[in-house]
């Protein structure tokens, strides 16, 4: 019998059932602490489209290249590893699929999500994977509402962060979000190196005549008590600007 090839079969008859079904291998609850290489050959050669390895205590890295060479391989569902520090959590928490695209991909996603920052975690945002991210995406997250430019702008690999779709969202604007992800990563950059703080607040005093608006402006903007003749007044709307010190 040359199919379903032997790796498959020898792991009885669900499993073979399983991976003939959906091209899918069964490796939860393994004890192993790194997938055999000689293993991860012939699920090369099988060309599986998924590789379960949740649930396996002793798990303590990936061997990311050579899963990356399965060509076949589209998700890796490993949570429940809590010896395994890479891929963070944040990513194993999003799927099988999400790990692979961050595996191959180098690519973080989010999209979809129901949070209102990006929720960056220490490890999302440290050297390591400073280095080695190449996109986010957070596209379709309906209650973003602020991105954190700065720590974006630190990680030096970052080209690309999709963020269409999320109405909360102020900055970038719309009209750049529209042009991609890596329009967007351009905008932010250009912000964080060339951007300066503005401080502006609005003031309107609304009451009946002679309530002393004209005269309680200038008070507050020079932090001294100031006076006016109580005839006459201020017929109409009386502007002001501050500039701050």
């Amino acid at each position: 019998l040359a199919w379903p090839p032997v790796v498959i079969t020898s792991r009885g008859g669900e499993a073979t059932m399983d991976y003939v079904r959906k091209r899918r291998v069964d490796l939860s609850g393994s004890d192993f602490e790194e997938v055999p290489s000689d293993l991860l050959v012939d699920l090369k050669n099988a060309e599986v489209a998924e590789i379960d390895l949740c649930n396996c205590p002793n798990l303590t890295a990936l061997s990311s290249e050579a899963l990356a060479e399965i060509a076949s391989l589209t998700s890796l569902p490993c949570t429940g590893c809590p010896s395994m520090p890479w891929p963070p959590d944040l990513v194993r928490s999003r799927g099988g699929g999400a790990v692979m695209a961050f595996l191959r991909g180098r690519r973080l996603d989010l999209a979809n999500g129901t949070f209102t920052e990006i929720p960056l975690q220490e490890e999302l945002s440290g050297k390591v994977a400073g280095e080695f991210l190449l996109e986010i995406d957070v596209s379709n997250c309906k209650n973003l509402e602020k991105i954190p430019v700065d720590l974006l702008c630190a990680m030096p690999s970052l080209v690309s962060l999709e963020c269409k779709g999320c109405p909360e969202l102020v900055t970038p604007p719309p009209d750049v979000r529209d042009h991609g992800g890596r329009a967007v990563m351009a905008f932010l950059r250009s912000l964080s190196e060339s951007s300066a703080h503005i401080l502006r607040l609005a003031l309107c005093f609304i009451t009946p005549p002679g309530g002393a608006k004209t005269t309680v402006l200038p008070s507050l903007l020079t932090d001294s008590p100031s006076s006016r003749p109580r005839k006459g007044g201020t017929i109409g709307m009386y502007r002001s600007v501050w500039e701050p010190e």
